[in-house]
């Protein structure tokens, strides 16, 4: 804030009269004072308070009083309060603890110097001053003056971090003090883990589970869960990637501009009119390169154009349904960051981030290990960077109220900018400098290296490698490198291309079998070549973070010709995105790819940090049906879902479409599976009582025994398909896709949260000591098509279910969550069988569609820092903001022809 020179002068004039007309009668200790101790320097810049500005010191001698000068920004009103504490160990400790005084300053006068006096005197020792806004309407304004740097033996935090400024402050006391201040104790604050942070996260209260549930202390742990994709690969576990490992952090390219663009376009697929104009008859070359053709309807910016439609449809980013949905998936992956496209100038999409941060911590209050949260900023230094910086550090971190999603590196927050060479020498940007972590974004997918401090976000095979230092280099340590789906390039004359272009890397691209997508067609798409080819380079080089690109982009604009120059200008240009093929998001789609990409994802994640092993089961016990849950409290082990996830969507997406979903009804918290030499009992409990059963498209339990690509999506069996009666469920097998037929009647109960069933072990095949059971449970899944009836407000009844997998994650409930399954997996305990414990794959190996890395280029890495720019910035910068799809194979080989 400016002031004028005749207001500063006039304000410290009338000072004295303000400080005694808010200073309480009844406490008067510091009225004798006659010693002072300043706690700052030359105060010249003020900074408001969200939340929490702290400043620690060591007296040597009693005090009787703190005051603090605080600007409240010419109104005289707002209001701020001050509590001391003593100092424990660490900033953390010291505010959990007993606040010793506190005081409350109510509409206080602008400038004013505020003051918590000791209603005798504090004992010398070390101590911090916390100042809180708690002014009733937030946008009031409240702050403190600050110098730059703090003097020796004083700590200013902001939000729980250090910081080089100090608050205009000062210490009284009763007498001269000769020494004033000691040297302060060591903050003793180790950054909280990641595992830490969530964990304390984690409030299931409102639930109000009863004590005998397992589930408060149980952990829901998708590294054992196992699963066969849609294209027969199964999943790797403990026994095939080993323990976790330390030091070794997984993070994702994520798209939150969503809800901006989707109030003002509407989505265009471009997939699907090609496939339209296929069946038609017309050829891609009639229409792909025209940006005049009316097929590709408006050139304004009212279409969005996908390269197909998500799972989710055409959502917005602040949708809050979504976002809990794409926590679980991601968490279940092994992500633990996701970085933000804020890339695009001064563009932070600050209308999505209130309600990610917040979606986010309620799914970490329920106990998922939900994704940190940091940003990929502008690609080159400047003022475009500076103001993306102080808007996230104001409206983000400042508060420190989203600390739990911070993502940590090097002990501090963790940011993709250039920070230090955009930012100035003001006070706020000395804050956010001190703040944060930087490592400056990287734009070029050619270039092998950036320099050091330096992370990248996409590169050609084989990627580059990032180091933070000459040393870490020189020992082979490699700090950073990305993997991507595909790449917007030429492969042939190494350009950036539009992915709309001609010899582009898409999706069944690689080094060694370039021209794959011509000769194989839309089939090679599925399978993830490209993507497999990073990810086995990445994983030789063995980074401390991969960093993969990307999850859920989708879409981009349309230019009449793109990029400007070189030898790759394509015109109706496509940049980022195109189709199935020239595309390079993870989350699963409608489409033809389906959720195929996001499944090799959690298997290359599984190589690259490693799972736990698949728990044993307890010994053979007979289950009685009458008998209640105590007798489960033994049987091992006990198979956790996410709770809380059962919750309405009424949402609008991209061109006012209304998304509306009711069927979650019972809430899937966790199963547990018994036996003894005849039968299985499963069990499944629900956060609350399981609703009748005759409900509708209710309680059903997906069984596979074989492990094999068999049934319907590898599920041999399956209950209540058929309607059950009060006590009897039907046990069906798969015959042909989801058609079944009976096997078996079988007994059932529904105690109150608990439903068990008993099913026979000769009704399921199984004949031996040793076995593995997969298995999964659902509740209310049902067609997407299915819109329900109404019979309520905001209550529907679904019917119809026709077995698309994918609806598994689009409605009802579902335990563990789309194809995974539990794992339960019995060792032999006679000769009939080899031996096999739950350490060991009770699938079989994956089949990766893989290539042979070749050797890497030769890297150019000096010890200076990376350029402050790249000198094709702009086209660089519409490169992650661009979107659409790509030519079809019809067209590559008429082009050959």
């Amino acid at each position: 804030m400016k002031r004028s020179f005749l207001y500063r002068v006039c304000s410290m004039l009338v000072l004295s009269a303000l400080l005694m007309a808010v200073i309480p009668p009844v406490v008067r200790a510091a009225d004798s004072a006659t010693g002072k101790v300043a706690l700052h320097g030359s105060a010249n810049t003020d900074m408001q308070i969200t939340t929490n500005y702290a400043i620690q010191f060591n007296s040597l001698n009693p005090v009787t009083g703190i005051a603090v000068r605080c600007p409240n920004y010419n109104n005289h009103v707002g209001s701020l309060r001050f509590d001391l504490y003593a100092w424990q160990e660490s900033y953390d400790k010291t505010v959990a603890g007993t606040v010793l005084a506190t005081r409350e300053f109510i509409d206080y006068g602008d400038n004013e110097t505020l003051v918590l006096e000791a209603e005798t005197t504090w004992p010398a020792g070390e101590y911090i001053l916390l100042l809180t806004n708690i002014s009733e309407n937030r946008a009031e304004q409240v702050g403190v003056w600050t110098s730059k740097t703090a003097p020796a033996n004083v700590r200013n935090y902001l939000a729980g971090v250090e910081v080089p400024n100090a608050a205009q402050a000062e210490l009284r006391y009763a007498g001269d003090v000769t020494p004033a201040l000691g040297e302060l104790s060591e903050n003793i604050q180790e950054t909280p883990s990641y595992e830490e942070i969530t964990a304390s996260q984690k409030d299931l209260s409102q639930y109000k589970l009863p004590s005998t549930s397992r589930y408060p202390t149980a952990v829901v742990d998708p590294g054992t869960w196992v699963f066969t994709d849609g294209l027969g690969r199964v999943s790797l576990t403990n026994a095939d990637v080993g323990a976790p490992r330390d030091g070794k952090t997984l993070a994702m390219f994520f798209w939150n501009w969503h809800a901006t663009f989707g109030n003002i376009r509407s989505p265009f697929n471009v997939q699907k009119y090609i496939n339209e104009q296929t069946e038609k008859g017309i050829p891609l070359e009639d229409y792909l390169y025209d940006y005049d053709h009316a097929g590709w309807l408006a050139k304004d910016h009212s279409i969005q154009y996908f390269w197909d439609e998500p799972i989710y449809g055409y959502y917005r980013s602040d949708d809050a349904w979504v976002l809990r949905r794409q926590a679980e998936l991601l968490t279940a992956a092994g992500i633990d960051v996701i970085f933000t496209d804020n890339s695009n100038a001064t563009l932070t999409w600050g209308d999505s981030y209130p309600v990610i941060y917040k979606t986010w911590l309620d799914a970490m209050a329920d106990g998922v290990d939900t994704p940190k949260v940091s940003n990929l900023m502008p690609f080159g230094a400047g003022g475009d960077t500076a103001y993306q910086l102080r808007e996230m550090y104001t409206n983000i971190y400042h508060d420190g109220n989203n600390r739990p999603l911070w993502f940590y590196w090097e002990g501090k927050p963790m940011i993709m900018a250039h920070g230090q060479n955009s930012l100035g020498d003001s006070v706020l940007d000395s804050q956010i400098k001190e703040f944060f972590t930087f490592r400056n974004p990287f734009p070029d997918y050619f270039v092998k290296s950036g320099g050091f401090g330096t992370w990248g976000w996409l590169s050609t095979y084989p990627q580059a490698r990032y180091y933070a230092s000459t040393e870490d280099r020189r020992a082979g340590i490699v700090e950073q490198m990305t993997v991507g789906v595909a790449q917007n390039a030429n492969y042939k004359n190494q350009e950036l291309a539009a992915m709309s272009g001609h010899d582009i890397m898409g999706r069944s691209y690689t080094k060694k079998y370039q021209d794959r997508y011509e000769k194989e067609g839309d089939e090679a798409s599925k399978w993830g070549y490209n993507f497999a080819e990073q990810w086995e380079y990445a994983l030789e080089q063995d980074p401390k973070l991969v960093f993969v690109t990307g999850w859920n982009e989708w879409c981009a604009s349309r230019y009449a010709q793109w990029p400007d120059g070189g030898n790759s200008v394509v015109p109706n240009a496509f940049p980022d995105q195109f189709n199935n093929e020239f595309s390079r998001d993870v989350e699963p789609s409608r489409g033809a790819l389906a959720d195929h990409y996001y499944y090799q994802l959690v298997n290359f994640a599984r190589r690259y940090k490693g799972v736990n092993p698949i728990p044993t089961p307890s010994d053979a016990t007979t289950i009685d049906m009458s008998a209640g849950y105590d007798q489960w409290q033994s049987v091992e082990p006990y198979y956790a879902a996410y709770i809380g996830n059962t919750d309405d969507r009424d949402a609008i997406g991209y061109g006012g479409i209304v998304y509306k979903e009711y069927s979650g009804r019972n809430d899937i918290i966790g199963a547990q599976v018994a036996r003894d030499g005849e039968n299985l009992w499963f069990l499944v409990e629900c956060a609350a009582d399981i609703t009748p059963y005759t409900d509708k498209l209710w309680m059903n339990l997906y069984i596979d025994v074989d492990g094999a690509n068999a049934g319907w999506n590898t599920f041999d069996f399956v209950v209540n398909k058929t309607a059950p009666t009060a006590t009897t469920a039907v046990l069906e097998k798969f015959t042909d896709g989801y058609a079944s037929e009976k096997v078996a009647d079988v007994e059932y109960t529904v105690d109150g949260r608990y439903m068990t069933v008993r099913i026979p072990k000769s009704a399921l095949g199984i004949e031996t000591s040793g076995f593995t059971v997969n298995f999964a449970w659902t509740d209310n899944v049902h067609d997407v098509t299915d819109e329900g009836e109404k019979v309520a407000d905001g209550e529907y009844t679904y019917s119809t279910y026709s077995g698309d997998i994918l609806d598994f994650y689009t409605s009802g409930d579902v335990a563990p969550g789309g194809r995974f399954k539990y794992s339960y997996v019995v060792a032999s305990t006679g000769a009939d069988t080899e031996e096999t414990t739950a350490a060991e794959t009770p699938t079989a190996p994956v089949t990766e569609p893989t290539t042979t890395p070749d050797a890497p280029a030769t890297e150019d890495v000096t010890d200076t820092p990376a350029a402050t720019g790249c000198g094709s910035s702009a086209a660089l910068s519409t490169v992650v903001l661009a979107s659409a799809t790509a030519a079809a194979v019809v067209l590559r080989k008429k082009r050959e022809d």
